[in-house]
């Protein structure tokens, strides 16, 4: 039903508004999983980010996730809105380098603070903004991946795909998320394994031109 989900907002915040506030934070995480670990390529070849910090407020929002039926819950306001703020302090500088990691790694850290803002305050918002955030930011990797050019009818495709790809894996984690009534480790660990298909940038070879010698030549 979600797989081919549209990719506007109005669709996605339906299909969130639908999910119990557990399952609306869990989706959003989710959608910052994925980006991970581009923000770890990308920390590790600038030598600047704090990845632990992003995976800290992660485990956070899967915490508040899996006790959402709880109270207190396992993280407090005061504790995500520091969490928040540690965040932002190492997101990277959108003006400075290539964008293709940087996109990610900067995609990776907002849609880590949709989730964590999930968890007290404007779930469905902040859930429709990570999964909005993460479409966004693989499109715009791709687009400023080095070497990208736009009359090259093989990079549209491969930018098509590649985001394509996170739209679909929305979709089945949206399923899986309706599918279940109550959010549990078994589902955690499922959304959390779509973080192995992960979006470091891969180069964009420019396709290949047939030969002058070569064509029309005999087999």
């Amino acid at each position: 039903m979600f797989a081919n989900i549209d990719s506007d907002d109005h669709a996605i915040h339906q299909a969130v508004t639908n999910l119990a506030v557990s399952h609306r934070v869990a989706f959003a995480a989710a959608c910052a999983e994925r980006l991970l670990p581009a923000y770890e390529a990308f920390a590790r070849a600038e030598g600047w980010g704090a990845p632990q910090l992003l995976r800290e407020g992660l485990d956070a929002a899967w915490a508040v996730a899996l006790t959402t039926a709880k109270v207190p819950l396992p993280v407090s306001e005061l504790q995500i809105r520091a969490l928040c703020e540690g965040v932002l302090r190492v997101t990277p500088d959108p003006s400075g380098g290539s964008m293709d990691l940087r996109a990610l790694a900067i995609g990776a850290a907002a849609c880590t603070v949709c989730a964590l803002r999930a968890c007290h305050v404007e779930s469905v918002e902040s859930a429709v903004l990570s999964a909005m955030t993460a479409r966004e930011t693989v499109l715009l990797a791709a687009l400023g991946t080095e070497g990208f050019e736009e009359d090259d009818d093989h990079h549209v495709a491969v930018v098509e795909a590649r985001t394509l790809r996170e739209i679909v894996q929305q979709g089945r984690d949206l399923e899986a998320l309706a599918a279940s009534r109550k959010m549990t480790r078994a589902l955690v660990t499922e959304l959390k394994a779509s973080a192995t298909r992960v979006y470091i940038v891969a180069p964009l070879v420019p396709t290949p031109m047939p030969s002058s010698t070569t064509v029309g030549a005999p087999t």
